[in-house]
């Protein structure tokens, strides 16, 4: 949690299983980098997390100001990786790493949280199976609308992480819904699409990932009633 006026880190928590620093010094402004996972050329280093997605990747989280909890769609990764030599090559990746993916802690690849950043706790969470799962929308109204890797557009009750309604799209969800207002009603909109990129790197956990996800990209509209 940062200060909006200064960008000072005011308090910094993990949210998910990480092991590549054993925390965070506020007087530095910085992690406390864990010597002991910095891989070097020819020297692989296991079971560092997260892996390059990061506990969490672009999708965006959100923040209600009526339950004061921020919402994150979390991954669940880790990794063994080397430093090694690189050649550029256009359009190729030119990271100078070697990574493998392995599972991070638990059966899941992924995980919807809601955190109290005034507590610095876990408000609630729903387990994904799979990570890079959409966006998150928080509403006046009390609900948070998010999707899901394998195509479930769901609403959840904001307080408690219940999933209230649920809907199958078809193929995967990644971007965040947002909310509109038409003719007076208010309307929730999706775009839902197919995402092989990312798990193409992934090894066997993105070819499970490509296989559980349809193709297909459309666009759709809610109305709430």
């Amino acid at each position: 949690m940062l200060d909006r006026t200064t960008g000072k880190a005011l308090s910094a928590d993990l949210f998910v299983h990480a092991n590549r620093a054993e925390g965070f010094d506020l007087a530095a402004q910085q992690p406390i980098e864990d010597p002991a996972k910095r891989p070097g050329l020819g020297e692989n280093v296991v079971d560092i997390c997260p892996n390059p997605v990061g506990g969490k990747n672009w999708q965006p989280m959100a923040w209600s100001p009526d339950t004061k909890l921020v919402y994150i769609p979390a991954n669940n990764l880790c990794m063994d990786m080397e430093d090694a030599e690189v050649e550029y090559k256009r359009g190729s990746f030119y990271l100078g790493k070697d990574f493998a993916t392995r599972p991070g802690r638990g059966d899941h690849y992924g995980e919807s949280i809601a955190r109290d950043p005034i507590a610095r706790k876990k408000a609630w969470s729903i387990q994904e199976k799979w990570f890079f799962n959409g966006g998150v929308l928080a509403t006046a109204g009390g609900l948070v609308f998010a999707g899901q890797y394998e195509g479930d557009f769901r609403a959840i009750d904001a307080r408690t992480g219940d999933v209230l309604w649920k809907k199958q799209l078809g193929s995967g969800i990644h971007a965040a819904a947002a909310t509109c207002e038409v003719g007076g009603e208010q309307d929730v909109v999706v775009v839902v699409g197919r995402s092989d990129g990312m798990p193409q790197h992934f090894g066997e956990i993105g070819r499970q990932m490509i296989e559980a996800q349809p193709t297909g990209g459309m666009l759709f509209a809610f109305t709430l009633e």
